[in-house]
């Protein structure tokens, strides 16, 4: 394989036909490069949507992949928690892992010419430690790709969302593995876009020679999700699409991006229990985290820029060249945002260890005191909370008393008011203008959460960046 000298490597492909039990492989498949070469061939355009044009050669700024390390979060090994909402030291700590996780990403990738690649000494790394970066790489090309994926479609991404956030903001309860009963898993990502459809994404990273396996792999883990849709208006619908993206990772050769797409509906799909999402609280989390990135990242101080008013701004610690920016009100609106979040997830922590043998009669009185203690021994070493704690009270009593599976934690939204408050922090129309005006010699772009990013890209045809959207809501 020679290295990519003018990009790197994105290959998109779909099924031969629309046989859907041919496209989703057994859980042990013993020949995958068979499997995928017979039924699946390459694209150039999109199987849904305005059905545009695919990139196959792509220079990748360096904000497209700062932004890919933040919005692809932490994985299934750290889920947001009441106590880590609300704990300061617990937010430090994460904040400090997610410095160590980025520097990590840029001390073993470089641009050779204009293509992404392993540094040289990458092969020499212990093997356990070559798991972890490709668990990292394969999420930052799952990122690149859905946004090229949706772009080709005529729309572009809104929320991008990890497993920590969806499975926190679900209207339903159980175990997050209840989200893909047919392996157990759940995939890594769900991404709306800005027409209000879902796509899932599964990501898998490592050598090229295992790349048929491990695509296998995630397309098995794709075959019987169940529909996707909204809490508030209870409606679902297949996901549009759901892609399997493979980032191979060798020394000496650019890093190179394969998506794999089975049809939206498996043949078993429309008995499954509908995956709703509550809005308010995942827009809420995004902010929240976009929030945590800015404090984590900005550490050579605040800078102004005189065209974007009420933002703030700040030089990384990554790089001088690599500026930040958020909404002040979002760092004034902290506290209460931490506060509200805080007590949903209290109260889903309290559904999720409830006994179905429990006495529904005493259901609201064990709920306020579960949430009261859980909040209490977090406000011990963080004040979110009101110190008389009349505020709490006041929420507690609005929370009903009588249990209703899959519609309590909606009420619980509603009554924190999660919607209205994101709608509230949300980017206004002025503010989208402004961020879309080009900046002279830089690439800008939006986190789904509303974390602004740029990084000088001088000398760089306007076709060759990937351009990443300025979402609608922050």
């Amino acid at each position: 394989m020679k290295t990519a000298s003018v990009g790197n490597d994105f290959a998109f492909y779909v099924p031969k036909s629309n046989l859907l039990a041919k496209v989703f492989p057994a859980k042990k498949q013993p020949n995958p490069s068979g499997f995928i070469k017979s039924n699946f061939k390459r694209t150039s355009t999109v199987p849904f949507g305005t059905r545009g044009a695919l990139v196959a050669t792509k220079f990748i700024t360096i904000a497209s992949l700062l932004a890919a390390a933040l919005e692809c979060g932490y994985g299934r090994r750290a889920h947001w928690t009441s106590q880590l909402m609300l704990s300061r030291t617990q937010c430090a700590e994460l904040a400090q892992y997610l410095a160590s996780r980025l520097e990590l990403v840029f001390a073993c990738v470089e641009q050779n010419g204009r293509s992404w690649q392993p540094r040289s000494f990458y092969e020499k790394v212990e093997a356990s430690e070559k798991v972890t970066l490709s668990f990292i790489l394969g999420g930052l090309g799952a990122y690149l790709a859905a946004h090229e994926w949706v772009k080709a479609g005529g729309t572009s991404v809104k929320s991008f969302l990890h497993v920590g956030i969806y499975a926190k903001s679900s209207a339903g309860l159980g175990p997050l593995v209840t989200f893909a009963p047919a392996t157990g898993k759940s995939p890594d990502f769900l991404v709306e876009t800005q027409s209000r459809q879902w796509h899932v994404f599964e990501a898998k990273g490592g050598r090229h020679g295992s790349r048929w396996s491990r695509l296998c792999e995630g397309l098995t883990q794709l075959d019987k999700l169940p529909p996707i849709g909204l809490a508030a208006s209870g409606a679902s619908a297949p996901a549009t699409t759901k892609v399997c993206v493979h980032t191979g990772i060798d020394a000496g050769n650019g890093l190179s991006i394969m998506a794999v797409d089975p049809p939206g509906k498996s043949s078993s799909q429309d008995a499954a229990e509908p995956f709703l999402l509550i809005e308010g609280a995942y827009r809420l989390l995004l902010i929240v985290e976009a929030i945590q990135l800015f404090n984590a990242l900005s550490g050579r101080g605040t800078v102004e820029d005189p065209n974007i008013a009420g933002w703030t701004f700040a030089k990384t610690s990554l790089s001088e060249d690599i500026v930040i920016g958020i909404p002040t009100r979002f760092l004034k609106a902290e506290k209460s945002v931490r506060r509200d979040l805080g007590v949903f997830l209290a109260v889903r922590e309290f559904l999720e260890r409830m006994s179905p043998r429990s006495d529904p009669r005493t259901f609201g009185s064990r709920l306020r005191r579960s949430v009261r203690e859980r909040l209490r021994r977090v406000n011990q070493s963080y004040d979110w909370l009101d110190s008389d704690g009349a505020w709490l009270g006041g929420v507690l009593e609005q929370f009903s008393v009588e249990y209703v599976p899959g519609q309590y934690l909606i009420q619980c939204a509603n009554v924190l008011a999660l919607a209205a408050t994101a709608d509230g922090l949300a980017l206004n129309d002025e503010e989208r203008k402004l961020i879309q005006v080009p900046a002279t010699g830089r690439v800008r772009l939006l986190t789904s959460g509303g974390l602004l990013l740029s990084h000088s890209d001088l000398g760089l045809p306007d076709d060759e960046i990937l351009e990443e959207p300025t979402t609608s809501r922050g």
